[in-house]
């Protein structure tokens, strides 16, 4: 289990992330979910994320 205000923690912690434009992707199971499921779920947004930033920038 997390502890409270896990989920809030996360979103500033992203929010930053995306910001400041960092170079950084954060997935396990440390972050959205325990299981192998949750992580490649995770992990493909994620992706699909990335994909889509660098989709923009070539515009």
């Amino acid at each position: 289990n997390y502890i409270v205000g896990h989920d809030d923690n996360l979103d500033d912690i992203y929010a930053l992330i995306r910001r400041y434009n960092l170079p950084l992707t954060l997935v396990g199971n440390s972050y959205r979910g325990i299981g192998v499921n949750d992580v490649i779920f995770d992990a493909r947004l994620e992706i699909e994320y990335l994909n889509l930033e660098t989709m923009k920038r070539k515009q």
